[in-house]
């Protein structure tokens, strides 16, 4: 049965009445309530609005975009579709949904309808929206290179500092986002966004010798990015390290000794700098450790300066060390601070170490002589006893210096000289003195100025026997004697004495011989030669002079104003004439060289000689002084010394040369104490023979070293 009636919402009761057909018209009764609902439920989508656009950044992580809205009915389902995808929410208590709906590209509509418990149906408006996921086209990542200098782009290493990251070109992009991250990608070290094929980071600072990836996104104008299909690109930094070249001597081919100071040039292929206060040190093959002083003005070549000490010896120099030591860190790249230089240095025997510069140091001292030995002491005060030495075996060649020092108070009388092998000193301008002791040092020096120790060796001077004075006068006796102080002196000895007590002995010739003999092997009386020797060096000494000046006035002659022979007075050398002594030059001493005093060489005592002359001559008697040229000058007197007062009485006090007793041979000099102005140093007379002796005679010893 159908009923038809304009029902609204609400509850309708519905009655139903049944009649039989039968003979007793028996009626059935039923009443029921029933609810009408006709309306629709409300939906409504509040987001997202008309036309909104979503794009790789707008949608959800899972593709999808949420969709909201209020519902009329709550707790009932909601169904919200876009394109084929539905999604069913529920409606909340307060009347609104939620929906993530997955979106593809397009420009789709969202529906959004919910059915009441009634089995009505409510439809949203529909809401039309904008999809774009699609990032721009494929891409890739070709390589990083350098801008400052030559670099591959595809050898996955970067050559230098300035790095720039080249891609290909992507399809419907507008720039290109780049990133350079650590080697796990983790950490992003510099970025950039540009809208070329390349990416220019050139500021970005990288290590050296370190592990780097790429990454890029390209990005369309909505946003939507593409990666590139390589990602994670891997390279790795190779800059140019600072290395060493070569190591040099600023003179090559030089040599050096002690204290000098050698220049050494280390020359890097790049320019460096300097970091810090510390610099590089290097161990040379002379064993010394070397710092360099700084930087050149090319700044690529390190200056040191070696400073060769004592006992230092490197041929050729070379540098021990492989490697600088003591700054690691302290030289960079100039250009690239990133990069420490290396420390290596080349082979020290290849053409670019230190060796190939043939610098020669040696502050090594030489090895002593092998021998070193004085010969004998000669009685010459001007001269070193002879030096012997050899030479050790080296290879330089040596030289030896000899030195002469007295050794009391080490004044030098002949500093360091050359010498060779044997040498002795001679002409010393300070003259030895007999009977004292010196040293003779010797040492040996390298062509680098390098000196041995000194061996030293001592002598003592020679000296004259007690009571002789020294006399060397080479220009009338070739070799040095000793002659007595005094006329010779009995005492009462066996020998004869030369000394101040006492009045001088008499002897004949023969008499005097053997007496000076016996004193031993060397000795023996004067010989004429020998008195010349001695007058010789008197006369030429000008404090032997009356006047104090050579050839002034006259000289001194001694005790002849009469009388005897007489002792002498140490402590009057005039006595006996001492008033007369001034103006008549009656000084009974003379000097002779190197302060010594001889006394009564003329008067007092006339003195045999070992000589004996039975010549005539013709004159038989002259003044030396006056009579040069004569024959009895030039054999007893002097042809070289010279005075003002040739003339007598005087004559000069030379003496006479007497030799009128022509029946003998024995001869006498100096004069005697009754002489006068006979009386000289000069003085000669032939008076006795070799058995006979003379009133106011005397005699004088030699010795002969």
């Amino acid at each position: 049965m159908t009923l038809k009636n304009n029902l609204s919402d609400g509850v309708t009761g519905f009655s139903v009445m049944h009649m039989a057909t039968g003979a007793f018209r028996v009626f059935g009764f039923e009443q029921k309530d029933v609810l009408i609902d006709l309306t629709v439920p409300e939906v409504v989508i509040t987001s997202p609005a008309a036309n909104a656009k979503f794009t790789q950044s707008s949608v959800n992580a899972d593709g999808t975009i949420t969709v909201q809205g209020t519902c009329s009915e709550d707790l009932l389902p909601v169904k919200v579709k876009i394109d084929a995808v539905t999604r069913e929410v529920t409606c909340s208590t307060v009347g609104t949904f939620v929906a993530d709906v997955a979106v593809g590209n397009g420009m789709p509509a969202v529906h959004a309808m919910q059915t009441d418990a009634a089995g009505n149906e409510g439809y949203a408006a529909d809401v039309n929206i904008i999809v774009d996921l699609m990032g721009p086209g494929a891409f890739t990542i070709t390589g990083v290179r350098t801008t400052a200098g030559a670099d591959v782009t595809a050898d996955s290493f970067l050559r230098d500092k300035g790095p720039v990251i080249d891609f290909t070109m992507p399809s419907d992009f507008d720039h290109i986002e780049a990133f350079i991250k650590d080697s796990a990608g983790a950490t992003t070290i510099c970025e950039r966004s540009v809208g070329a094929s390349a990416a220019d980071l050139s500021s970005c600072v990288l290590a050296h010798s370190t592990d780097y990836t790429i990454y890029a996104m390209a990005v369309d104008v909505n946003g939507n990015k593409t990666p590139a299909s390589n990602n994670g690109f891997a390279f790795t930094t190779d800059f140019p390290v600072p290395k060493v070249t070569r190591v040099f001597a600023a003179l090559p081919g030089a040599q050096y000794g002690a204290s000098t100071t050698i220049q050494l040039r280390v020359e890097y292929d790049r320019e460096v700098k300097v970091v810090g206060a510390t610099m590089p040190s290097m161990v040379l093959n002379s064993g010394v450790l070397v710092t360099a002083m700084g930087l050149a003005a090319d700044n690529r070549t390190l200056h040191f300066n070696y400073v060769v000490y004592s006992g230092n010896y490197a041929f050729p120099l070379g540098v021990n060390s492989t490697a600088f030591t003591g700054c690691a860190g302290c030289l960079v790249d100039r250009a690239n601070d990133v990069v420490p230089a290396l420390m290596a240095l080349p082979d020290d025997a290849g053409a670019n170490g230190l060796r190939a510069s043939n610098v020669k140091v040696d502050a090594q001292a030489p090895s002593l002589p092998t021998s070193f030995s004085l010969g004998a002491v000669l009685p010459y005060y001007t001269e070193s006893p002879l030096v012997n030495f050899t030479f050790p075996s080296d290879t330089d060649i040596l030289k030896a210096e000899l030195r002469l020092q007295q050794q009391s108070n080490s004044a030098i009388l002949r500093d360091w000289t050359e010498v060779a092998n044997p040498v002795k000193f001679s002409s010393l301008s300070t003259p030895l003195q007999a009977g004292m002791t010196y040293i003779l040092s010797l040492r040996l020096k390298d062509p680098m100025g390098n000196y041995s120790a000194a061996l030293s060796k001592t002598f003592v001077a020679f000296s004259c026997p007690a009571e002789f004075v020294y006399v060397h006068n080479s220009s009338i006796v070739a070799n040095p004697f000793c002659i007595g102080q005094f006329e010779a002196k009995n005492d009462g000895s066996a020998r004869p004495r030369f000394i101040a007590s006492f009045v001088p002995e008499n002897q004949t010739n023969m008499g005097a011989v053997s007496r000076c003999t016996s004193l031993g092997a060397g000795y023996d009386l004067v010989t004429n030669s020998e008195w010349r020797a001695v007058a010789d060096l008197i006369a030429k000494r000008p404090e032997n002079w009356s006047e104090g000046i050579y050839g002034s006035g006259i000289l001194h002659r001694g005790h002849n104003q009469g009388g005897s022979a007489v002792a002498a007075i140490p402590a009057d050398v005039c006595a006996p004439n001492t008033s007369l002594c001034a103006s008549n030059a009656l000084r009974r001493t003379h000097v002779l060289p190197f302060g010594q005093l001889i006394w009564d060489f003329a008067g007092n005592a006339m003195e045999a000689i070992k000589d004996t002359n039975g010549v005539v001559y013709d004159p038989a008697y002259v003044y030396p002084a006056q009579n040069t040229s004569d024959a009895l000058s030039l054999a007893f007197g002097t042809t070289a010394v010279t005075c003002g007062a040739v003339g007598g009485p005087e004559y000069c006090g030379f003496g006479k040369i007497d030799f009128t007793n022509s029946v003998v041979t024995g001869i006498w000099r100096g004069g005697a104490a009754t002489d006068g102005n006979a009386a000289g140093v000069f003085a000669a007379k032939r008076a006795a023979d070799v058995t006979t002796s003379l009133t106011n005679g005397g005699y004088r010893c030699v010795y002969h070293p």
